[in-house]
């Protein structure tokens, strides 16, 4: 799927009138896969409109949408203007716009014990060369870390343990795909089990900015505890029902790991959330 990041560097606002005719350039827009979608704020009588996208292309809607295809600095304005009877007005919004264009990425990993019981970490992701590395004990207590391609840690005694890997942008460095699995490092042999598709515990809505729910359709969990990327707890609570709420409107922006416990307080299931 092809992902656009794009990063708002520098504003510019200029304006001209006489008479009795007023106008004001505004506008605001969101990313919609590899597309702009751009809404008309602006204010004034008898208005036209004149996009100029910075990549060569303009358009005269009110409300437009721009695909960009290449990776570039790019300033882009908005040109209101008002020639009506009551006189001249024209004004002018202009933003400067660094745009990544990328096909995303998506997290694989290879993950066994060796004969020394030490966890290796074989990384198959593509679409990234930037990572980061988090080893959580059965518990959701964080070991390790680590930004190396591959992934090697210990020895650990026999356990089962939770590997997290998120990839990044090489360009942006912002997190582009991430995901948790468990490794059972037993007798120097090890079984790799993907979490997330082994019980049915999803989250809702992710990313979210106020308030998590977690639906949950297993009756082996009994609490959930939030941590972060670091492994640093945040908070547990109890599972009230088939959907537990929290709220994460004082979460500072960032990767956070939700740990499914049983009633003996082990990790039975992980999942990411971002906050933004």
């Amino acid at each position: 799927m092809i992902k656009l990041t794009l990063l708002v560097t520098t504003f510019l606002l200029t304006s001209f009138s006489f008479g009795q005719a007023l106008c004001q350039a505004d506008y605001s827009f969101v990313i919609n896969g590899a597309t702009i979608d751009f809404t008309n704020l602006s204010t004034g009588t008898n208005l036209t409109y004149e996009w100029d996208f910075g990549d060569g292309t303009t358009s005269n809607q009110v409300n437009p949408s721009h695909t960009y295809t290449q990776t570039s600095d790019y300033f882009m304005c908005l040109t209101v203007t008002d020639s009506s009877a009551n006189g001249f007005c024209q004004d002018q919004m202009c933003d400067s716009l660094w745009i990544s264009v990328g096909s995303g990425c998506t997290v694989s990993v290879q993950l066994y014990g060796d004969q020394n019981n030490m966890i290796i970490g074989q990384n198959t992701t593509t679409g990234s060369n930037t990572f980061l590395w988090g080893v959580y004990s059965s518990n959701g207590t964080f070991l390790h870390s680590s930004s190396t391609t591959d992934l090697s840690f210990g020895p650990v005694p026999n356990g089962t343990y939770s590997i997290c890997l998120a990839a990044f942008d090489d360009i942006t460095q912002m997190e582009c795909d991430s995901n948790c699995f468990d490794v059972t490092i037993f007798d120097s042999t090890s079984s790799v089990f993907n979490l997330e598709q082994i019980f049915n515990f999803s989250i809702y809505p992710n990313p979210a900015n106020r308030e998590l729910t977690i639906s949950i359709d297993n009756s082996s969990i009994f609490e959930i505890s939030v941590s972060d990327i670091f492994g640093r707890k945040i908070e547990t609570t109890s599972i009230n029902g088939d959907a537990t709420n929290i709220y994460i409107e004082n979460y500072p922006n960032g990767i956070y790991i939700i740990h499914a416990l049983d009633i003996n307080g082990n990790k039975i299931s992980s999942k990411k959330f971002v906050k933004k």
